[in-house]
């Protein structure tokens, strides 16, 4: 009994390996053919569907209810402010390049004010879906390019100065360390 069952075992593993061989190469095939596709597609100068799909998202995208530039003394631009119903939109100025793990933008801004507006919304009984929340958006090489904050109710003045007047001065930090070249 135990012979039949090796036995069973040893054909069951050479079938195995088979179908794994089989599988090998069609998959070498599937792979040559993708490259053929692709070859065929670059050369009628084809967009690929990632930047197809940026650009709808970027058609969708609505019209800002209203839009500031907050600068700093010296009238540099610090960020743009664009308000939408229930968010704001932070877009740094592009001159300004740094990275999420700044020091006064982690420590400060990030866990200090957006951490704790979350957890105050938190603690304050809203619904997850209803409570503060941003979204950190970053270049290529990792620059902070914007910053959405989710569930503002752009209408309370207190709220929004309070979040410019953070921003503001995270900014004019990042900038002062940029310029002193620290």
């Amino acid at each position: 009994m135990e012979e039949d069952y090796l036995k069973k075992l040893a054909e069951l593993k050479r079938e195995l390996e088979q179908k794994k061989l089989e599988l090998e190469k069609e998959l070498e095939l599937i792979k040559f053919n993708i490259a053929l596709v692709d070859k065929a597609l670059s050369s009628s100068s084809f967009v690929t569907a990632d930047v197809l799909l940026k650009k709808e998202k970027e058609e969708i995208k609505p019209r800002p209810i209203k839009t500031e530039e907050i600068k700093d003394v010296d009238e540099t631009l610090l960020f743009t402010l664009n308000y939408y119903e229930k968010l704001l939109e932070v877009i740094p100025n592009p001159s300004i390049k740094f990275r999420e793990d700044a020091t006064p933008f982690k420590n400060f801004l990030i866990k200090k004010v957006f951490e704790g507006k979350r957890s105050s919304d938190m603690e304050s009984g809203k619904a997850p879906e209803e409570s503060f929340d941003y979204e950190i958006f970053k270049d290529t090489e990792g620059n902070i390019t914007s910053i959405i904050l989710k569930n503002v109710n752009i209408h309370d003045q207190q709220e929004i100065r309070n979040l410019t007047n953070s921003i503001k001065w995270t900014m004019k930090r990042i900038k002062e360390k940029i310029k002193g070249g620290i």
